[in-house]
């Protein structure tokens, strides 16, 4: 489905969608950062609510469900191991969390490659059937 509306109206509220979405990411990364200095657990319920933004927000974002469920977990290390020093764990766990969402930003890429692979080759048959009729059309 196209849209039929000018580009000038829409670019505006594209501009401020960005600008909400960039401004809900800082706040839960700041809230993140202040629940972690402040010793508190950090769940997606308790970031949710000093940020200021939903839960269903956080766990659909790419970057921040892996990042706080990664830092869940590694707050629930046993207590007969010794954990990693507080910012090297914290360090390892968002580059894990980073890993695990460009690893799935590449699973769905790939899918998405696949499938215009595939309507690209769908389109070249049509093309070339296309062409076919032309060039016999006028033979005749």
């Amino acid at each position: 489905m196209t849209s039929t509306a000018p580009a000038g109206r829409t670019d505006g509220i594209i501009a401020a969608s960005r600008r909400k979405a960039e401004t809900a990411e800082k706040a839960a990364r700041a809230a993140i950062t202040k629940l972690r200095r402040s010793g508190n657990a950090i769940t997606v319920a308790a970031v949710a609510r000093e940020a200021g933004v939903s839960q269903h927000y956080l766990h659909q974002h790419p970057d921040l469900g892996p990042l706080i469920r990664s830092i869940r977990n590694a707050n629930t290390t046993p207590a007969n191991t010794q954990p990693a020093e507080p910012s090297q764990s914290g360090i390892v766990s968002v580059l894990r969390a980073r890993i695990e969402a460009q690893t799935q930003e590449r699973r769905e890429l790939m899918q998405r490659i696949s499938a215009l692979e595939s309507e690209v080759s769908t389109l070249r048959g049509a093309l070339a059937q296309a062409q076919a009729r032309l060039s016999y059309g006028r033979k005749c």
